[in-house]
């Protein structure tokens, strides 16, 4: 399959996942991973940690520090909605990674340097962790015990990740640290290969990641970026996980919920009034007209030009998304909160949740505890908008 163009390459990758997708569908005990690894031989063995270290064997019965991590995880959601449960937002990223090296197939053990992390997170989420586990909490803490035997260190450069950030909403994978160069080129034949035949669009376009990762592999290889929003973005993060790379706890809850929208909200300054005000901030993550235009509307109720929803370019340019900008207050949530409800917005709670917190709730602006006005005026639709 490698000396042929690359049209015929890709058509070739496509008939090859089209025949797993229906085997592995029709065909009971069909081996997908397999498969997949013969189309991809590059990949899988640059990203399975099983193809360098064996599966760990348990070292005895009970917990250990590992259970924490992947307790931890199981309870975290980057501190976005929930507070005081799993991880803080600092440490989400790392606690989800190690999460899923500990709970992959291979059941990779952790090197020197994340037992250490491992160590001291589990003493400064004592509180959760003395509340799920109780006495075996200090039994393990007082001995330091771990579940598996210490990893290799090199192992580290073996095991890819996919990472979920909660911010974007996007899904990520790096690329091994390979520096033979007609390696590199064989692996983005294969990344371009797959990514086409899964039609998922990367961002940046993988066109224009090439270019840079000829110039600096190392610099550039851990940019691979898809919204969770993406319709064959399950597909990619299936064929990835069987290929060897680990995954976030987050991804599949993420990849579940079909949100088109997420909503953070925050005081803050701005052009245009004094002082801080409770602003929110509408993530459109994938389109949504119909939700863009009634926020607009309910804001347009009160005949002000000053609480106006507005397109925040800064935030569109960075997320690559429209996002939209938008005062709260308490005049207006019971209707913001309906909206996004009905069109399963993300965290539609969160402004409520800011309304109600007295370190937030007084920085609402002055006009959004005042009503709307009494004549209703006409919808964008019958303004021509």
């Amino acid at each position: 399959m490698r000396n042929t163009s690359p049209s015929e390459y890709l058509a070739e990758v496509k008939n090859r996942l089209g025949l797993v997708k229906h085997l592995s569908a029709f065909e009971g005990g069909y081996d997908q991973a397999a498969e997949l690894r013969k189309t991809f031989p590059y990949l899988a063995h640059y990203t399975s940690g099983q193809t360098m270290f064996p599966a760990r064997v348990k070292s005895g019965d009970g917990y250990g520090i590992e259970s924490f991590i992947r307790f931890l995880a199981s309870q975290c959601d980057g501190a976005i909605a929930r507070d005081n449960r799993g991880f803080d937002q600092g440490d989400a990223p790392e606690g989800h990674r190690l999460a899923a090296k500990l709970g992959s197939a291979a059941r990779l053990a952790l090197t020197s340097s994340e037992r250490e992390w491992a160590i001291e997170r589990s003493k400064k989420y004592r509180e959760q962790l003395t509340s799920r586990y109780g006495v075996a909490y200090q039994a393990v803490m007082e001995e330091l015990k771990f579940v598996f035997p210490p990893a290799p260190d090199e192992q580290d450069r073996f095991v890819q990740h996919l990472r979920y950030n909660e911010s974007s909403r996007s899904i990520s994978f790096s690329l091994p640290s390979v520096a033979d160069a007609m390696t590199q080129s064989a692996l983005m034949s294969e990344v371009w290969a797959l990514v086409r035949a899964a039609n998922v669009s990367l961002a940046p376009p993988l066109s224009d990641m090439a270019a840079k990762l000829r110039r600096n592999w190392d610099k550039n290889r851990a940019a691979m970026t898809f919204l969770q929003t993406e319709r064959c973005a399950r597909d990619l993060v299936d064929i990835l996980e069987k290929l060897g790379y680990t995954k976030d706890e987050r991804i599949d809850a993420a990849l579940d919920c079909n949100a088109t929208a997420y909503i953070r909200v925050r005081p803050e300054t701005g052009p245009g009034y004094s002082g801080k005000r409770l602003v929110g901030f509408l993530y459109h993550i994938a389109r949504n007209d119909a939700l863009h235009t009634e926020i607009v509307d309910l804001y347009y109720r009160f005949g002000r030009h000053d609480v106006r929803a507005v397109d925040a370019v800064n935030l569109s340019k960075k997320h690559r998304h429209p996002v939209q900008r938008f005062f709260v207050g308490d005049a207006v949530i019971d209707d913001l909160e309906e909206i996004l409800m009905r069109h399963g917005v993300q965290n539609y709670d969160t402004a409520r949740i800011a309304l109600d917190d007295p370190k937030r709730s007084a920085f609402q602006y002055p006009a959004l505890s005042q009503g709307y006005v009494q004549t209703r005026t006409p919808s964008l639709a019958a303004r021509g908008m």
